[in-house]
């Protein structure tokens, strides 16, 4: 059952000049739905990855789509602030953008963060 009716494939490329790809798999429980760019990443650390160059985010609407909320909070524990994030459209135009510009102040347990927001 396709419920947002969108097909999305993200490709990623890891530090060893491998590339790795993600579809999204959506389900009628929507929550169990599996997003592209989450896919593209749980299928490259699976194999031992946990690097990355850029990420990539076509879809066959005529628009730039950028990751869901959920997404960009999986992100936050492989990428950094100006990891980028290329958007395509059918027609191969693409916009580039950082992962800071989609998620600027992203929820890290990281003590040095953490740190930061309190003092």
């Amino acid at each position: 059952m396709r419920i947002v009716h969108i097909r999305i494939s993200v490709l990623d490329v890891h530090y060893l000049t491998k590339m790795g790809n993600g579809v999204n798999v959506e389900n009628c429980s929507y929550g169990a739905t599996i997003c592209a760019e989450r896919a593209a990443i749980i299928k490259a650390v699976s194999e031992g990855q946990k690097k990355f160059l850029a990420l990539g985010v076509s879809t066959d609407v005529n628009e730039f789509n950028s990751p869901c909320g959920m997404c960009r909070q999986f992100l936050t524990e492989f990428v950094h602030d100006n990891f980028p994030i290329y958007l395509v459209k059918p027609d191969r135009t693409y916009k580039k953008i950082t992962f800071e510009k989609l998620m600027p102040d992203p929820f890290r347990l990281d003590s040095s963060s953490m740190e930061k927001k309190i003092n």
